[in-house]
């Protein structure tokens, strides 16, 4: 079994997912076992990763191991991407656009985020799609 700190962080994290596990009150023999098939292999071939340590799960000894794993693979590590999203979406959307349609707001924002795909957009083609659609202005009011 783990040492005294990992196993107290180990344990609080079997709580919280226990309703998602398979059969919680076996996690303990499947830990054990876990933790032995490793003990006896040199760290460097070890997995390093959740992803890794999927590759080399049997889902038919460890199906609770495989469960967390797949959480655990799945858990973003950071909220990094989200708040680049919030902070792009501020800076575009100011008092002056604030009056922009969804869908454009969300292409601009789409573009600010991944600048390097939107190096490739032709933007002749772009300039022609835009002067094929017909504009909403009424020229009545002006």
């Amino acid at each position: 079994m783990p040492e005294n700190s990992s196993d107290f962080r180990l344990r609080t994290v079997l709580e919280l997912y226990e309703a998602d596990l398979d059969t919680p009150s076996v996690i303990n023999g499947e830990l054990s076992r876990w933790f032995n098939r490793w003990s006896n292999v040199a760290k460097k071939d070890r997995p390093t990763t959740a992803l890794a340590a999927l590759d080399v799960c049997s889902m038919t000894d460890l199906k609770n191991i495989m469960i967390m794993l797949r959480i655990l693979a799945t858990l973003p590590v950071t909220t990094a991407t989200a708040e680049r999203s919030f902070s792009t979406l501020k800076r575009l959307k100011t008092y002056l656009r604030s009056t922009m349609g969804e869908q454009r707001l969300s292409g601009l924002a789409l573009m600010a985020v991944h600048r390097e795909q939107a190096a490739n957009i032709n933007v002749q083609h772009v300039i022609d799609d835009m002067a094929t659609r017909r504009r909403r202005i009424n020229l009545a009011l002006v």
